[in-house]
């Protein structure tokens, strides 16, 4: 297993500190400031892993996560709940419409075909990694989503590239060891994706034996990462979030289909993602006639641009396509099937708007400035920058739409 790391020297940021507005100090005057008196932040994301998922049986560590630390029984993602956009919205605190990660493939009208793309350029607004740096923090990043190289300037103090092949244990090792580090190399924030159970639920759905598994296995894991943060001779504050939820799939929708019936196919590129599908006309002239033909597309929406609905806050004009397809709850787009409407290649899915029951993930807090038995009905994944940012001594980003999650805080936080 190979992870590629990247180490950038201090002296490097003492120029992107000043041109991001910072005082004109030392890059370790600053951290020093900063971070007196701060534990450092951890955040661990579970992909997949929906809000229920911590109260099956058997799972002892969520128990004691509820019980020492702080929890929030749903956190609502942004739109789409899709892996790469969701992970935007945690690691910025803005709706995609901002942040620019519409989806897990879209098209770039100036820059190209972004597909699950792993460099931070793509972000429109900087992630929590970079706005910690630029505030002299040190950061580490392992995985996240977009997380490889250069946000204007300024990159993490330490990144791994995707590598599918490392599992999740081998990462919270790694992580661990760098909490052991000497005090003036370890990181002030840690970041880290796990695979956790998205694929399971895809595979066999959210309420099969193969999810319940997995599911006690990421419970046994974090039980393992709890009793080495407790052994460390610093205290750590942690995060654990996740991206979406999952549901069944009731069926999966080919809109080619119904191009290729209107004879429409060769007009327009179609990129789709679960239910979420951006269509760009190849001649502008031809965006009516498309639309028309999509209005008979089963269980699904079709909207221009300027039709989206604002409480998405889903509008990217150089991105978003010139229609926008949304499948109804329980369906999404796969165009492999044969006919227009097909049984579902895969019975678990994601990617509906937060207001969907199965959409909601998951937010613990634990450890250094967390208020134990802390419990809020529901909270939103563009949260979580503000609430870091606030343990981290620092000030959250101005792109930022979310809150301090206060009541989950101890008082001097």
């Amino acid at each position: 297993m190979i992870a590629r790391f990247i180490l950038l020297p201090s002296a490097a940021l003492v120029v992107i500190v000043s041109l991001c507005g910072c005082p004109a100090e030392s890059l370790e005057n600053a951290r020093r400031r900063t971070t007196a008196k701060r534990p450092p932040v951890l955040i661990v994301s579970l992909d997949g892993f929906r809000h229920d998922y911590p109260d099956l049986a058997g799972m002892k560590t969520f128990a004691r996560l509820t019980r020492e630390g702080a929890r929030a029984l749903r956190q609502l993602p942004g739109f789409p709940s899709q892996t790469f956009p969701a992970h935007a919205t945690l690691a910025t605190g803005a709706s995609a419409g901002r942040h620019g990660i519409i989806n897990n493939v879209f098209h770039d009208r100036r820059r190209g075909t972004y597909r699950f793309a792993k460099q931070v350029s793509w972000y429109e607004v900087p992630p929590l990694w970079i706005h910690a740096q630029r505030h002299g923090l040190r950061s580490f990043v392992y995985h996240w989503i977009s997380n490889d190289g250069s946000y204007q300037g300024t990159q993490p103090t330490r990144y791994h590239s995707f590598d599918p092949k490392i599992t999740d244990a081998a990462k919270l090792e790694t992580v661990v060891s760098w909490f052991k580090l000497p005090r003036d190399e370890r990181p002030d924030l840690a970041m880290v994706y796990l695979h956790a159970c998205d694929r399971a639920g895809h595979l066999y759905g959210p309420a099969s034996e193969q999810l319940k598994r997995c599911a006690l296995r990421i419970d046994r894991q974090l039980g393992q990462l709890l009793d080495r943060l407790r052994a460390l001779n610093t205290a750590v504050t942690l995060l654990i979030v996740s991206d979406h939820g999952m549901t069944p799939t009731l069926g999966d929708i080919n809109p080619l289909r119904l191009l290729e019936r209107a004879k429409l196919a060769d007009q327009a590129r179609l990129l789709t993602t679960g239910p979420i599908g951006h269509l760009y006309a190849i001649d502008p002239r031809q965006i009516s006639a498309l639309q028309t033909a999509l209005r008979s597309l089963p269980h699904s929406r079709v909207f221009r641009q300027a039709e989206l609905p604002a409480k998405w806050r889903y509008l990217h004009r150089q991105r978003s396509g010139d229609l926008v397809l949304v499948a109804d709850d329980g369906y999404r787009f796969n165009t492999a099937g044969a006919r227009l409407l097909n049984p579902p290649e895969h019975p678990g899915h994601h990617g509906h708007a937060a207001e969907h029951p199965d959409m909601a993930g998951v937010l613990f807090a634990w450890g250094a400035g967390i208020r134990p038995a802390a419990r809020l009905a529901r909270v939103r994944a563009h949260d979580v920058v503000p609430t870091a940012c606030r343990l981290l001594g620092i000030t959250p980003p101005g792109h930022s739409e979310g809150r301090v999650l206060f009541e989950l805080l101890r008082r001097d936080r």
